[in-house]
């Protein structure tokens, strides 16, 4: 779970296909009243949208419903997969069998997100899926998504 975030499901959990999330960011760095100089955080939401599927942004035509383009608000485009084994860096000490840490990629291009803005992460498999939501604090969907 990524501190600073509060992650909630918009789409049906029962429901295959991609996995809405709502994530309401708490940025201490900002002020809530715009421009005064007040020390109370300010809160944002971002879209989230998890989906099995290749490393391809083309790959979103056929992935996702229309409606979710018809929103006036980018959509950024990230990719998460598990590191094959053997293939850490050699500085990096390897994560315990089973398991990977996805704060990083996913902080990547949360950090350069404006409020309102959506991402779609294409996640490798479920497995993957099922680490990112974790990663952002929700329990992962009890079915297969395709």
């Amino acid at each position: 779970m990524i501190d600073g975030l509060v992650a909630k499901r918009i789409s049906d959990p029962s429901a295959q296909g991609p996995l809405e999330i709502e994530l309401t960011v708490t940025d201490p760095g900002q002020s809530a009243l715009d421009g005064q100089n007040d020390q109370a955080p300010a809160y944002f939401t971002l879209s989230v949208i998890l989906v099995i599927g290749p490393p391809d942004p083309n790959a979103l035509s056929y992935l996702l419903p229309r409606r979710l383009f018809d929103r006036d608000a980018p959509i950024h485009v990230g990719a998460l997969a598990f590191e094959p084994q053997g293939l850490d860096e050699p500085d990096e000490p390897d994560e315990p069998d089973g398991q990977m840490d996805l704060t990083e990629p996913i902080l990547e291009i949360l950090e350069v997100m404006a409020p309102g803005d959506r991402v779609v992460f294409l996640c490798q498999d479920v497995a993957t899926l099922n680490e990112a939501c974790l990663t952002l604090g929700l329990t992962p969907p009890e079915i297969g998504i395709e």
